[in-house]
């Protein structure tokens, strides 16, 4: 089967670990992944979906960012504003629209009690594991209890990141005499595509 939702994945699971093999070993490790990204952030689903329905305009906050992170290689960059001014829905719009979920993120809630540092450890931590398919087949025994393990997991990805768009860059570089085209006669260009890592955090002032 290539399907991984719903109960189907609890079942899958369960007959994996019977077989004392990976779901990936006959799931689409894709699908599988994706699948189980899903699953640690479909709670937040909801409220993207309702911060995102009305929103318009903020084009110069996602310049700023733009800016932001093509001037640093890493760092903090802070939205704040007073209550109800449109800082979730910022945050919001920027993971459905323009990083269409291709990043790691995470909404506390006060009033739904989605505001504790271990419960946002547990999440972002497993969204990364996922993510960057780092290899911790079972999670280390009161992990949620500081950032020692987070910040593990980060310099892990910051390594594969920077592994891989070396290699990247190796593989694109083209010599300027040799005038390389594809099979349709177009000229090749090096591609200046950056991996990176971005973690979105919202209402940090509930925590």
């Amino acid at each position: 089967t290539k399907q991984s939702n719903g109960i189907d994945r609890y079942k899958i699971k369960n007959i994996a670990n019977a077989l004392n093999i990976d779901p990936t070993d006959f799931i689409d490790p894709d699908k599988w992944q994706k699948n189980e990204i899903k699953e640690l952030t479909q709670k937040f689903e909801p409220l993207i979906q309702e911060k995102t329905k009305r929103f318009y305009g903020r084009k110069f906050i996602f310049e700023l960012f733009e800016k932001f992170i093509k001037q640093n290689d890493r760092g903090y960059f802070t939205l704040v504003g007073d209550p109800g001014s449109g800082k979730s829905a910022v945050a919001a719009y920027y993971i459905q629209e323009i990083a269409k979920k291709d990043c790691v993120y995470y909404f506390n809630s006060y009033t739904t009690g989605q505001n504790r540092a271990d419960q946002f450890l547990e999440n972002i931590c497993q969204q990364l594991i996922t993510r960057y398919e780092l290899d911790y087949p079972s999670l280390p025994r009161d992990y949620t209890r500081d950032g020692v393990f987070l910040t593990e997991l980060l310099t892990k990805i910051s390594k594969k990141l920077l592994k891989e768009n070396s290699e990247n860059q190796s593989s694109s570089v083209i010599p300027k005499k040799a005038g390389i085209q594809n099979l349709r006669g177009e000229k090749l260009q090096k591609s200046s595509q950056q991996k990176r890592l971005i973690i979105v955090i919202d209402a940090l002032d509930e925590v």
